[in-house]
C-alpha cells in the first residue's frame, strides 16, 4: 500500500471513529492493526496525542507483534515516536521476531529516530 493509500484509509477510519465518539478505538483490522498503528505511520503527532487521550492502546500489537512504536520507528516518524513514548509506549517491546523499535530504526537507518529512542 502506498503512503497516499495508507493516508486515505487512515483518514476514513478516523472519521468513522470520531462519528462513533471513539467507542471502538482499539478495534483491529485484518492485519491486527489499530487506528493508532495507522496513525503512527501516516499521521501528525497531534492526532496521535488525541487518540491516546481517547484511550488508544500504545502497546497494542498487530499480527506480527509490532506496536505502533515499532511502525513509527521503522518509518522514521521521529515526532510520532516521541509522542508515543510520552503516551506510555514501551521502548523495549519485542515483536514476534524479537525486534524492538530501536532495531527497526537502525535497520531503516533512521538516525533522528534512533536518537529519540
Amino acid at each position: 500500500m502506498s503512503r497516499k493509500e495508507a493516508r486515505n484509509v487512515f483518514d476514513k477510519l478516523l472519521k468513522e471513529l470520531s462519528e462513533n465518539r471513539f467507542q471502538q478505538i482499539n478495534e483491529k483490522d485484518a492485519a491486527g492493526c489499530t487506528i493508532l498503528h495507522r496513525a503512527a505511520q501516516v499521521s501528525e503527532p497531534e492526532v496521535i496525542k488525541l487518540l491516546i487521550e481517547k484511550g488508544a492502546g500504545t502497546n497494542d500489537r498487530n499480527n506480527r507483534g509490532e506496536t505502533p512504536l515499532h511502525l513509527a520507528a521503522f518509518l522514521g516518524r521521529r515526532k510520532n515516536v516521541k509522542v508515543l513514548i510520552e503516551g506510555g509506549a514501551r521502548v523495549n517491546a519485542k515483536s514476534n521476531n524479537k525486534a524492538v523499535p530501536l532495531h527497526l530504526a537502525c535497520l531503516a537507518r533512521r538516525i533522528g529516530t534512533i536518537e529519540e529512542l
